[in-house]
């Protein structure tokens, strides 16, 4: 049973009689994830959408990556996957969470080169020449 149940699809043209009218439809076939597909559409294009929608799905099935509609960038979906690798076996929000509960803006925001020249110029008065120079 198991050769039959090969995630490949297949599209056929077939005429169908039903109701005392007779038309061509695609007829999609195939299995996906233990499950027989079925499907007819009206015109070649919409089965050949469809067909790789469920491609792209049964090679998700094996892979472990999921295509999925999201607001995110492109760079905020990496940094979403570092931060989940990073965290382990912790959840995001646990972590989200205690980061907004202990992290504190810094009050004063000053430049480097600022920052050095005042640093310098307040040890001047406590340190001699030779340790000051860089």
């Amino acid at each position: 049973m198991e050769a039959t149940m090969s995630p490949g699809f297949k599209i056929k043209t077939v005429t169908v009689s039903e109701r005392g009218f007779t038309y061509r439809t695609h007829r999609l076939t195939g299995w996906l994830n233990g499950r027989r597909i079925r499907e007819q559409f009206r015109n070649r294009d919409e089965a050949e959408g469809r067909k790789n929608a469920l491609e792209v799905e049964a090679s998700n099935a094996v892979s472990g990556t999921r295509a999925r509609v999201t607001r995110l960038s492109e760079t905020q979906l990496a940094e979403a996957e570092s931060a989940f690798a990073r965290l382990g076996a912790r959840s995001l929000s646990e972590a989200v969470g205690w980061y907004l509960a202990n992290y504190r803006p810094p009050q004063v925001a000053t430049p480097i080169g600022t920052a050095t020249t005042q640093f310098l110029a307040d040890r001047a008065n406590h340190a001699r020449a030779i340790v000051l120079r860089g």
